[in-house]
């Protein structure tokens, strides 16, 4: 049986933003990674523990949090029951343990 996949409004932002900030310099490639991204997290609905754990927050003994990497960006989501939360998009390029103490309130 799939899960439902549901997008936080802040992974939704992250991923506005991205494709937005991308545009400016090249429309093509910003909806090729947007749809990229986007695929690689619909494909989670029939694999979602395909992926690892968020490396980061592994040192809090959180083991909630899981991610997939499409190029530089880091899908952050969590599996509750038979639903994916996704909760980021994050360029790895940033200080990703930071954002996800402010988000995740750690």
């Amino acid at each position: 049986m799939p899960f439902n996949i549901i997008w936080t409004e802040p992974a939704k932002n992250d991923l506005k933003s991205l494709v937005n900030y991308i545009s400016f310099d090249d429309k093509e490639t910003s909806r090729r990674i947007g749809g990229e991204i986007f695929s690689a997290v619909g494909k989670l609905s029939e694999f979602p523990k395909r992926s690892r754990l968020v490396p980061e927050l592994r040192i809090y003994n959180n083991i909630n949090f899981r991610e997939i990497i499409v190029s530089v960006w880091r899908l952050i989501f969590t599996i509750i029951n038979d639903t994916i939360l996704v909760y980021a998009v994050l360029d790895s390029r940033q200080n990703v343990s930071d954002i996800l103490s402010r988000r995740l309130v750690l």
